[in-house]
């Protein structure tokens, strides 16, 4: 085989033959031009891969036409894989094919067909036995999502992602690769065919029923949860179980009709809710593209998590101002301090240096009820009081003392709804002029800050 591989090329040099599959063999080939040496992958498919292969199509009653039929379909099967791969040429998350050459056996039946790729690190040798850290999980999951992205503006679906399909290459670049079973989306109708692995499979694909590119942010998911849990797939505790094929199978079993996964043990908070998030049994539940798993990965690389509000400077013991802290995760109450106007829709918050206190007499401050706790906001979003008074001091010590802080709030503030229904009609018209009153006193701040594209666009989108 390294004959004809340097007859096709004769630049290049095979130098080791580095895979197998079940079609062909993949080697490392060299080209040295001038002082400059390059290195490629060469994928060799087989079509038939072997005489048995043959035996067995005419042992099945095929005629030789129909024989040749039936192989030359596998070949343009391939060949379409190729041509697909070449218009993704360049992208950088996704397996860079070079060049192809389809070339027929004289005196029978059969095709070899030769393929130039780029040389990667197949993922698996390079993670080997070692636990991934949740940094590289994630930026893992980033660049896939990329490659995904692609995809979806091409309206393609891969169908098979998993980890013998990621491969990485030498400035730590995460690749998509292998799209032998992808397909254009374009005219799908049901009855689609049941292609991929098992054990990374969307639910919708196994069963035979419509599907979308979102089968594919499913098995991304159940990749990011097998490296996020000791390497063991849902509901397959340990690895002794992972080698137990009726372990395996139960467990695939359970995850294909809908039981709720439980969390990957090495998994954050966020993290994990983010994973099952593209888990969903249901396609609805899920990410609605990959765009949007992986802006909210990004938001997990970069911490953008709500920030604690700075202190004020200290002030003399004799005219020390009240501190009031705002807890940002929270939407229990705050207090506020009792020196505000009698007339709260008049009220202006203007950012700026906090008020000097009062020396004459310590500040008191009113403490509202408790109110029930909501769900915390989805992956580490701020939320904030929903009450009048304590939604204006939230906001005059955000402005005073960080506008970064004061933008989380108010933002969270717009787009959360209150659980325990609409409020009346004077508090929801109080809040609508404080926040309108905000904004037109800090938009000029807020288009200056880091956080305005991390956290309102995410909110936006």
């Amino acid at each position: 085989m390294t004959q004809e591989i340097e007859k096709i090329w004769p630049e290049w040099k095979v130098v080791e033959r580095i895979g197998s599959g079940a079609y062909g063999s993949v080697y490392k080939a060299v080209r040295r031009d001038h002082n400059l040496t390059s290195s490629a992958a060469i994928k060799v498919i087989s079509i038939p891969k072997d005489a048995s292969e043959m035996e067995s199509l005419r042992s099945d009653g095929m005629t030789q036409d129909g024989t040749r039929t039936y192989l030359q379909g596998i070949v343009d099967d391939f060949v379409n894989e190729i041509q697909l791969m070449e218009t993704l040429k360049g992208i950088q998350n996704i397996v860079s094919v070079e060049d192809y050459k389809v070339v027929e056996r004289t005196g029978e039946i059969g095709w070899d067909i030769y393929i130039r790729m780029e040389l990667l690190t197949p993922f698996n040798d390079w993670k080997g036995t070692r636990t991934l850290s949740e940094a590289e999980v994630i930026r893992l999951g980033i660049d896939i999502c990329s490659a995904l992205e692609i995809c979806e503006k091409k309206q393609i679906i891969h169908r098979d992602i998993k980890p013998e399909n990621i491969f990485i290459n030498e400035f730590g670049f995460f690749k998509l690769g292998d799209f032998g079973i992808a397909r254009k989306l374009s005219g799908t109708r049901g009855g689609q065919s049941i292609k991929g692995t098992y054990n990374y499979m969307a639910p919708e694909v196994a069963s035979g029923t419509n599907y979308d590119g979102r089968v594919d942010i499913y098995s991304l998911g159940i990749v990011l949860y097998r490296l996020l849990n000791n390497d063991c797939l849902p509901f397959v505790p340990s690895q002794q179980l992972m080698l137990d094929q009726k372990a395996r199978t139960d467990a695939l079993n359970r995850r294909l009709r809908g039981d709720a996964l439980p969390a990957p043990v090495n998994a954050s908070r966020d993290l994990a809710n983010l994973v099952l998030c593209a888990c969903a049994h249901n396609p609805d539940a899920r990410f609605r593209s990959a765009a949007v798993m992986k802006r909210a990965l990004q938001n997990l690389q970069s911490g953008a998590q709500p920030a604690r509000p700075a202190q004020p400077a200290a002030q003399p013991a004799a005219a020390a101002a009240p501190r009031v802290r705002v807890n940002t995760r929270s939407s229990q109450p705050q207090p506020r301090p009792a020196a505000q106007p009698a007339d709260e829709k008049t009220t202006r918050i203007v950012p700026g240096p906090a008020p000097a206190a009062q020396p004459q007499s310590e500040p008191t401050m009113r403490v509202p009820q408790p109110q029930p706790q909501p769900e915390p906001a989805p992956f580490g979003f701020p939320c904030v009081a929903t009450t009048t008074s304590a939604l204006r001091a939230s906001l005059v010590v955000c402005a005073h003392i960080s506008p970064c802080s004061a933008l989380r709030a108010f933002t969270w503030g717009c787009t959360q709804p209150r659980s325990s229904g609409p409020p009346p009609l004077s508090l929801a018209s109080k809040r609508h002029n404080m926040y309108r009153e905000f904004v037109r006193s800090c938009e000029s701040t807020w288009k200056r800050l880091p956080f305005y594209s991390v956290i309102v666009q995410p909110l936006r989108g």
